[in-house]
């Protein structure tokens, strides 16, 4: 820039300036109000919060949904089952932010890949639903009691029954403290009739006796009542009662002597069904969403045994159970 174009400028610039008018303002009580509401939105941040089954509560951030990760106000991570959580929901606290810190966003929707596996959709008021029902698939040991498991042919109503097994499928309401049962077990155990070769035998050691014999099946159609109570958010105990039906299929038997001169004779009592009132009752522990549990099953169905079409014969059978079981609730 050249010495003539400066002497041509300035004098512009001066006589700009002379009739121009420069304002310094404090500032207004608007402006003061604005400032100090943005630091209170920034001094304003979001938590989550966990309700699990059994009432209790954990506050923290969730850093993700599969599986369910919570940073908590210490920095400490804890991981939750979602089958143990009632609902999410998000809320305010006041806590100090540095300056520097932008403020704090107002909580969201999480997207559909974010969004826990419930049953239910996200409601409007940023909730989740309660979980839907549950539905349990269990098996294990069926143990035989009272004159059901007796095996002495002089006790009225023996069974001459063997400890079995069972399996079961159950639907359970959804609920944090009770619950409603609906189930079907079936049970299978064998029968054990060496008693009775040996008192035939004593009676004449001349006659050779076999006995073939099938297994007593039980169908126990269940409707009950769940109690439970939490120890921890993944750990509960329950007590339940139920009442229902048996639906009984008693053993094929198949009686066959030889004497030793020869002559022989058999005799086959055939499979007979009856249905009974059923009750029972049991106790168990749920850690996450595997259970063990003990039950007892009774009933007392009432038997017309056939042989050849024709009816030799009527009897009750006491049937009585002890379950011992393992299942899985999804």
């Amino acid at each position: 820039m050249n010495k003539t174009l400066l002497c041509l400028v300035f004098p512009t610039i001066i006589s700009a300036t002379a009739n121009s008018t420069w304002i310094l303002e404090s500032p207004t009580a608007d402006t003061t109000r604005a400032v100090t509401s943005e630091k209170a939105a920034q001094s304003q941040e979001t938590q989550d919060v966990i309700m699990l089954k059994g009432g209790s509560n954990i506050r923290g951030k969730i850093l993700s949904y599969e599986p369910l990760t919570v940073q908590l106000a210490d920095s400490s991570l804890v991981t939750l089952n979602m089958n143990d959580v009632i609902s999410i929901t998000r809320e305010s606290s006041m806590s100090p932010v540095p300056p520097s810190r932008p403020p704090s966003r107002p909580p969201s929707r999480p997207s559909t890949a974010e969004r826990p596996p419930f049953d239910s959709e996200f409601t409007p008021t940023g909730t989740y639903p309660e979980k839907s029902n549950s539905v349990s698939l269990f098996g294990g040991l069926a143990m035989p009691v009272g004159n059901f498991g007796e095996s002495n042919i002089s006790t009225p109503d023996a069974g001459f029954a063997k400890s079995g097994f069972a399996a079961g499928i159950e639907w359970n309401s959804s609920g944090q403290t009770i619950q409603v049962l609906l189930g079907t077990v079936v049970s299978f155990n064998g029968s054990d009739f060496g008693t009775v070769i040996a008192g035939v035998g004593s009676v004449s050691p001349t006659v050779t006796v076999n006995v073939e014999s099938g297994s007593w099946t039980g169908i126990w159609p269940m409707l009950g009542v769940r109690v439970i109570g939490a120890i921890s958010p993944t750990v509960r105990i329950h007590g339940e009662g139920l009442l229902g039906a048996l639906i009984g299929l008693s053993p094929e038997i198949t009686l066959s002597a030889r004497s030793t001169t020869g002559q022989s004779a058999s005799v086959t009592i055939e499979r007979a069904t009856a249905t009974a009132v059923a009750y029972g009752g049991g106790i168990g522990i749920t850690i996450s969403h595997f259970d063990l549990s003990v039950r007892y099953y009774a009933s007392s169905p009432e038997y017309e045994f056939k042989s050849g079409g024709q009816t030799i014969g009527k009897g009750q059978q006491p049937s009585s159970l002890i379950l011992v079981t393992a299942g899985i609730s999804f």
